[in-house]
């Protein structure tokens, strides 16, 4: 159907163009949260965003908000003793892919380690844990200071749990070189199994399979769960939901912030460098070779922690769909980067294309996105924003996907002359604004 109203326009439209989508909107969702840090959905729950609140005095919490209703249910999904150095805290929740019984959450316990645990959920209340089934631990991992002791964790597009380690700090290059030691998860990416018997069970700290398919089985030098290596501190990263490819939003220390990529094709044993290089400079000079290097990387002149990310996808904001965006926590920027080329990657500042309705867009500390791609950007000052496009676009039924549902839903407006049927943004509805959305509809995304 799609396809066929496609051809018969085709013809009346020839030479339209697709109209400028090049502004933005940061509206203000919701606030008054507590040094919020991650925004999650879970496709079991659709109208829920779960949020985590990384600390507030020795507490830690993830929130459940219901985008339907814009309202904060009032008793916390979980409630978490956690430590609250400068990366610590209630540092990320995920949700099982294909069992909505399971939830994990990621946090620093009050001796400082690093922890992932399980949470049960009861379906029919989904908006707080199951307080009848206790907690399962995970994986546990012991730090040796306070920061770089995050950062994300997320299912992969194969069903498996995915965790980036910082390297454990201190400040001061990796000096237990952590990142290039295989024997240790800080500084390394890695990838576990939930769903199947614990390969572990004389260690209560690591109770999780190891998948078939990781680099390092065998080696007796090296952690099995380790996927990749010299990472230091990877607050935020993305699996783009139309690749596969993993962007990884790595914080650096002196010089440079760093934006790399795991291709969806990897086989794993990938090094990134730490802390033998800081992005493309040169940290030590004992590097080993067959280092990956990032597709983005900027210097300190320009920011000083780079928030990322996600790559959106989808019709909701046409003009950034496939690209990755990213944020500055010091210098308040929001940024993309694009492959337009193999192997070429474009970046554009758009901070100044973002009107905010409230507030302001100051120390970003992640993005997150809904069922329907939708994405939202969080701030340390507890306050959610929902970025979207200030231009018209053919997403008609605010679904994130083009189709006949949204031409037929344009049709009612144009004719009853709504407003939301100003495709030219002219002010008044004619036959430019029905030319101008068959243009954008034919399109597409």
């Amino acid at each position: 159907m799609d396809r066929q109203i496609g051809v018969l326009c085709g013809a009346v439209i020839a030479g339209a163009t697709f109209p400028a989508l090049s502004q933005y909107e940061a509206r203000l969702e919701l606030l008054g949260l507590k040094r919020p840090t991650q925004v999650v959905a879970s496709g079991a729950y659709p109208n829920l965003l779960y949020i985590t609140e990384q600390w507030e005095g020795t507490t830690g919490r993830v929130r459940a908000y219901d985008v339907n209703t814009g309202t904060l249910h009032p008793d916390p999904f979980a409630t978490i003793e956690v430590s609250t150095g400068n990366s610590q805290g209630v540092l990320g929740v995920a949700f099982h892919p294909a069992d909505p019984t399971r939830a994990f959450i990621k946090y620093t316990r009050p001796d400082g380690s690093t922890v992932i645990d399980e949470y049960s959920i009861n379906p029919a209340q989904p908006q707080v844990a199951d307080a009848s089934v206790p907690p399962k631990t995970i994986l546990v991992v012991s730090q040796p200071s306070q920061i770089h002791n995050g950062g994300w964790m997320s299912f992969g597009p194969d069903g498996y749990l995915w965790i980036a380690m910082g390297d454990g700090g201190p400040l001061g290059f990796d000096p237990d070189d952590n990142a290039q030691d295989l024997a240790t998860l800080r500084g390394g990416l890695l990838r576990v199994d939930v769903d199947h018997p614990d390969a572990f069970p004389d260690d209560d700290n690591r109770n999780y399979a190891i998948p078939p398919g990781n680099p390092y089985i065998g080696n007796p030098a090296a952690d099995p769960a380790l996927w990749a290596i010299g990472l230091r501190m990877p607050w935020r990263c993305d699996f783009d939901p139309a690749t596969g490819d993993l962007w990884i939003g790595d914080v650096g220390q002196g010089w440079r912030e760093e934006v790399d990529i795991l291709p969806a094709g990897s086989t794993g044993g990938e090094n990134f460098g730490w802390s033998c290089w800081e992005g493309t400079r040169e940290a030590s000079l004992d590097c080993p070779g067959g280092v990956i290097f990032p597709v983005h990387e900027y210097d300190h002149d320009s920011g000083c922690a780079i928030i990322g990310g996600l790559v959106v996808r989808g019709c909701r904001m046409p003009s950034l769909n496939g690209a990755y965006l990213f944020a500055d926590f010091c210098a308040h920027t929001v940024s993309t980067i694009r492959e337009t080329a193999p192997g070429v990657f474009e970046t554009e500042e758009i901070t100044s294309q973002i009107n905010v309705t409230s507030g302001s867009l100051r120390q970003i500390t992640s993005f997150g996105r809904d069922v329907l791609g939708r994405v939202y950007v969080t701030t340390l000052s507890g306050r959610i924003y929902r970025l979207d496009t200030t231009e018209f676009t053919p997403d008609i039924n605010d679904d994130n996907a083009i189709n006949t549902n949204d031409f037929f839903a344009f049709l009612a407006l144009y004719q009853a002359q709504d407003p939301g049927a100003d495709a030219t943004g002219e002010g008044d509805i004619n036959t430019n604004d029905f030319f101008a959305f068959l243009a954008s509809f034919q399109q597409g995304c």
